[in-house]
């Protein structure tokens, strides 16, 4: 009887199973500036003030089902069914530990799927030769296979180690960050750039948000934070509410047809369609499948 060895899946995350979530990653920026300059008094005047969010994890209050790549849940889980519970998930995402580990927090929440630990992040990216910033296989494979140890005994076997580095191991990114060494296990989707629409300071008083150091901190990176910069005092509030809503009407229409595409993405149902062609092989990611999965998926066109 063959030896029950896992079938391995390292995904990539941002635009890749969710969507774009920089919006939200500079919403906790501000915030925690905002909060840092109250504890600094350079904001003396908000002492009494309460912000809604002291957090610094991420707030999921702008975090809708629309932001995970349609089909999510249900794609985790029937890979799980067809390859009979050897599914195994991991994240090697190029952002930031902290907020890797918060954004797992809630992708497990929302497909009930859990991803095996480590989680890789940007710290554990490599430069190569020329430079450029990659995310390697070949340094983290043992990696993968001490976390599966547990639960795959017939990993203590060396043979079998090496069965699963061949061709049970894929990687999945919107982005080409793959090594040259691993490209035979790599392929390419097509980006999910779902964007969440709101206002980075939804959760700051008006007294807070008219500040200058407030309003300076913003005006710094003009290009950076899409967030409505304040009138004048002399601009009468009536006035002034006016401007913020034609500015939130304008930001949700600039995002609109986007999120309207994005939410049409047919990955995940076309991935565990391609999957089937190979399940039942004895080396279903053999460098032959692995160009059958992405010859499949660029037909879709859900592939690059």
């Amino acid at each position: 009887m063959p030896a029950r060895l896992p079938v391995i899946f390292v995904l990539d995350m941002d635009e890749c199973i969710i969507g774009k979530a920089g919006d939200l990653l500079k919403c906790r920026e501000m915030t925690n500036y905002i909060m840092n300059a109250c504890r600094s008094e350079k904001i003396a005047s908000c002492n009494n003030i309460i912000v809604k969010n002291k957090r610094s994890s991420l707030d999921t209050t702008f975090m809708t089902p629309e932001l995970f790549r349609p089909g999510l849940a249900e794609a985790l889980r029937d890979i799980k069914a067809l390859f009979d519970g050897r599914a195994e998930f991991f994240i090697f995402s190029a952002g930031t530990a902290g907020y890797v580990r918060d954004m797992v927090d809630l992708i497990e929440a929302h497909t009930q799927q859990q991803f095996n630990r480590p989680l890789l992040t940007r710290d554990n990216t490599v430069e190569s030769q020329t430079g450029t910033t990659e995310k390697s296989l070949i340094i983290y494979g043992d990696t993968f296979i001490k976390a599966l140890l547990p639960r795959y005994p017939a990993l203590k076997k060396q043979a079998n180690v090496d069965i699963v580095k061949q061709s049970h191991i894929i990687y999945i990114d919107d982005n080409n960050w793959t090594e040259d060494k691993s490209r035979d296990k790599f392929i390419q989707v097509t980006s999910y750039r779902y964007t969440p629409v709101f206002d980075i300071l939804w959760n700051v008083p008006h007294e807070i948000r008219v500040m200058p150091v407030v309003q300076d901190y913003l005006k710094k990176y003009p290009a950076y934070f899409e967030a409505f910069v304040e009138p004048e005092p002399s601009v009468h509030i009536t006035q002034r509410n006016m401007q913020y809503h034609l500015f939130m009407a304008n930001l949700y229409n600039s995002y609109s047809q986007a999120n309207t595409d994005a939410m049409n993405d047919r990955l995940c149902p076309e991935f565990v369609a391609a999957l089937k062609l190979v399940h039942k092989r004895s080396h279903p990611f053999s460098p032959k499948n692995v160009e059958l999965l992405r010859k499949t998926l660029r037909e879709k066109k859900v592939a690059v």
